[in-house]
């Protein structure tokens, strides 16, 4: 299924299939794991106030804001020679992407953003899934998706997080789908998540049931 070769590297067990991301399904912590396109005036960003966009004052990462997203969307397209992904996963600590191979549309490679000045190639990354089609960061209103992340602790009925991350989905000719912007949120009594457009019009969501009023 879609970001096989993303969710495995990034242990997120359960999550199999563009739709088989069930609210019960828990994710690993992003901090065990590891350590722009851009709409509108601020795309104009200088690579300083683009470093300071992902970091708070004291250094620490954060790229599930709508500054670190637009960062991060930015070093990865650099890294990656064009905004292309079959995959992205994002983090508040870092991200992950799958890009097609240039020339070998069917392979993919990997990249990672983890703050600072640039993203980086992990290297090769394997098999694009028959039907997928690569997207361009570009097509996605990040300043949108930031909301969308902003409220889904109370869309979702998980008002305190202990994890949270999105996950984009490329348009498939098998699925006969658009690509979609997932957000995801867990704590210890388990996950919801919500599923959006490029343009954060929400798609759909998957409350958690707490039996609350």
């Amino acid at each position: 299924m879609v970001l096989a070769g993303l969710l495995g590297y990034t242990l997120l067990p359960g999550l199999g299939g563009r739709d088989d991301r069930a609210a019960g399904t828990d994710s690993s912590s992003p901090g065990a794991a590891g350590p722009t396109a851009s709409h509108g005036a601020e795309a104009a960003a200088t690579p300083g106030a683009a470093k300071a966009d992902a970091t708070d004052g004291d250094g620490d990462v954060h790229l599930l804001t709508a500054g670190g997203l637009r960062t991060t969307m930015a070093k990865l397209t650099d890294a990656m020679g064009g905004g292309k992904v079959t995959g992205l996963i994002v983090y508040d600590e870092y991200a992950l992407a799958d890009a097609p191979v240039k020339g070998r549309p069917k392979l993919y490679d990997r990249y990672t953003y983890r703050g600072g000045d640039v993203a980086v190639k992990d290297g090769p990354g394997g098999t694009v899934m028959d039907g997928d089609i690569p997207v361009d960061l570009a097509a996605f209103d990040w300043n949108a998706v930031a909301a969308l992340l902003a409220g889904a602790g109370r869309t979702l009925h998980v008002p305190q997080p202990v994890n949270r991350y999105l996950l984009v989905d490329p348009g498939s000719t098998v699925f006969g789908s658009d690509p979609t912007v997932n957000v995801y949120l867990s704590d210890d009594y388990g996950s919801a998540y919500l599923k959006a457009d490029v343009h954060g019009k929400v798609i759909e969501t998957h409350p958690r049931e707490d039996g609350g009023g």
